[in-house]
């Protein structure tokens, strides 16, 4: 069985450069059975020029007006899709492999999950590269039997890293900002059968100009994600509190490397 459809969602923000790589990245797929999904919240017509210029079937294009914002803007993807198994592109990520929708495919057919989880290479702003292939291990033990975790470290990697099939998908929490990523991810996998792809798949650019991350106060807005989950789960009180004695024992960046990038 080689005919699974893949919904690819690209959110796109103004950054061209990004998202024609993002988006080529997925046109030059061998998987022949997919369906690119672009959700615009720019303010300028780029992205739209682009997609007239590429001019390819499979691109279902839509303009947010006014723009939703980041977190709405994905959800909104994620209820245009009509795929067997849904992916959430950013644009500051891309697809490694010609083959990878293929080599998803396999792995979904061979194991029969419900979540697939590959890996990423993380290009720290042009500066260090990293992947964490040789934290699979750990991701597989923490997903499959105490996803909670992934509260305190984020072992998966970016949304694009995730093909969900679409019966089983959720929306993001749009209350969270840093953390809507991983806790959309427990909301995923929790009761699902999950299957895992070792080799590095995705590759994500960290600390450019436009991501979320680089323009808000990081730490006030952690600790309203911080806040906001301990209202909705008692327990998150203590496992912030360990996290926080970590961070502060190692340190963040040495912690991280520790444990996730080895």
């Amino acid at each position: 069985m080689n005919s699974i459809y893949f919904s690819v969602i690209i959110p796109s923000y103004e950054n061209i450069i990004l998202f024609e790589k993002a988006l080529l990245s997925v046109l030059k797929q061998d998987h022949i059975y997919y369906e690119v999904i672009v959700v615009d919240d720019s303010a300028s017509d780029q992205i739209k020029e682009c997609l007239f210029k590429v001019n390819n079937d499979r691109i279902k294009y839509y303009k947010n007006v006014p723009p939703r914002g980041a977190v709405k803007n994905w959800n909104y993807g994620i209820s245009l899709a009509e795929g067997d198994y849904v992916i959430l592109l950013h644009h500051d990520e891309s697809f490694i492999r010609k083959d990878y929708l293929r080599r998803c495919c396999e792995c979904i057919c061979k194991t029969d999950c419900e979540v697939l989880i590959s890996n990423v290479f993380v290009d720290f702003n042009e500066e260090v590269k990293r992947s964490n292939e040789k934290s699979v291990w750990l991701k597989k033990i923490i997903c499959n039997y105490f996803p909670d975790v992934l509260y305190l470290f984020n072992f998966i990697g970016p949304t694009a890293t995730v093909s969900v099939k679409r019966k089983f998908i959720k929306n993001f929490d749009e209350s969270l900002v840093l953390m809507v990523d991983v806790d959309w991810y427990i909301k995923i996998i929790k009761g699902r059968s999950l299957g895992f792809i070792e080799e590095g798949g995705i590759y994500s650019i960290f600390g450019h100009e436009s991501q979320i991350s680089m323009n808000i106060d990081m730490e006030l807005v952690r600790k309203k994600d911080e806040m906001y989950l301990m209202g909705q789960r008692k327990y998150m009180g203590v496992a912030f509190w360990v996290r926080w004695r970590l961070l502060i024992l190692f340190g963040r960046q040495s912690l991280i490397k520790k444990i996730i990038w080895r």
